[in-house]
């Protein structure tokens, strides 16, 4: 309980704000990401840099989805899906990744930013992102189409969902391919949009999956992202093989501790904690700073290692409010565990 939580704010859109470019010119050119990332590292001094910005288009874009006109300071997005469950197309085809969207792109700036940034000490830990099956799915067809389609158990979605999968897997391979490390993304399945009963059902076995792919590469920490309040899905998040999960700031520490214990396993887990990005937009309230720490002691006293996280911070995020929180946390926790608070 002695060592100090790691650090892993949310950064996607707010890399283009670093070097005062906007998020639609940001993913259209690998040497201005190269140089979001070196400053987003220079900034934050975190222990993990995310290649990513608009993180769920990606796939979707590869097979033909149109993106929206990016706005100053916000990402684009998918302007319509491009199917819908009766519409699939009669095969669908992975396509090579090397030769489609910005895949080569992101695995070029990730070995650049590694070289660059990790060369002497081997930190930050530079993470290429990936979607998970759920939310390829929601982007191809639409959310509405997705839900309707898991409580209706239509056929036409588990193709889909196994496309969506196989999909997934390739860009992980690739990734680990090129001696990169991958965190995967799926946001999609945060409840209550999917009740834990499909989760555990129905995409938990293809997290499983995915987490097994890395695990048999060799990658050691494999964080699973999915936001909201996952309370409800510990047991089945932990029993996917991840090593790093997210307790969102809708979550409530102490029940998703209380779950954490209850599926208590051989495997290692480390957790992330999210403050709100709401309470970073000025000086954050001593309130706020006290029972975000108070969290984190009770993760450390159940011997849960934690992660100082954030919310997706917006493109005009304020740095040294950030950098404040991160410094006025670490040192109450100190403290805390010292006896001295």
């Amino acid at each position: 309980m002695n060592s100090l939580p790691g650090w892993e704010p949310a950064i996607y859109e707010h890399k283009a704000a670093l070097i005062g470019v906007s998020p639609g010119e940001l993913i259209a050119s690998e040497d201005l990401l190269v140089r979001a990332l070196i400053a987003e590292h220079e900034t934050y001094h975190a222990d993990a840099l995310t290649v990513g910005v608009d993180i769920y288009n990606v796939e979707a874009e590869a097979l033909g989805a149109r993106l929206t006109e990016a706005t100053d300071t916000g990402c684009p997005e998918v302007v319509a899906p491009l199917w819908t469950l009766d519409s699939l197309p009669a095969r669908l085809s992975v396509p090579e990744l090397s030769e489609h969207g910005r895949f080569r792109m992101m695995l070029d700036v990730a070995q650049r930013v590694k070289e660059t940034v990790c060369s002497a000490t081997g930190a930050p830990r530079v993470r290429v992102a990936a979607s998970g099956p759920l939310s390829i799915a929601t982007k191809l067809v639409g959310t509405e189409e997705v839900l309707i389609g898991l409580i209706g158990e239509h056929g036409e979605l588990r193709r889909l969902l196994d496309f969506a999968t196989d999909y997934a897997a390739a860009w992980l391979t690739a990734i680990v391919d090129r001696g990169l490390e991958a965190v995967v993304f799926d946001s999609a399945a945060s409840p209550p949009l999917i009740s834990p009963a499909l989760y555990g059902e129905t995409i938990a076995p293809r997290h499983r999956m995915l987490m097994s792919l890395l695990a048999s590469a060799g990658q050691r920490v494999r964080p699973l992202v999915i936001g909201g309040d996952t309370v409800g899905i510990v047991a089945d998040l932990i029993g996917t093989g991840a090593t790093n999960i997210v307790c969102d700031y809708a979550a409530g520490a102490g029940a998703f501790i209380d779950e954490v214990v209850r599926a208590s396993t051989d495997s290692p887990i480390t957790v992330r904690r999210n403050i709100d990005p709401t309470a970073l937009a000025g000086e954050t309230h001593e309130r706020v700073i006290d029972g975000f720490v108070d969290d984190l002691v009770a993760f450390a006293s159940q011997r849960i290692p934690v992660i100082i996280g954030t919310g997706i911070l917006p493109y005009s995020q304020n740095p040294e409010h950030v950098n404040a929180f991160r410094d006025r946390v670490t040192e109450r926790y100190a403290a805390a565990v010292h006896g001295t608070r």
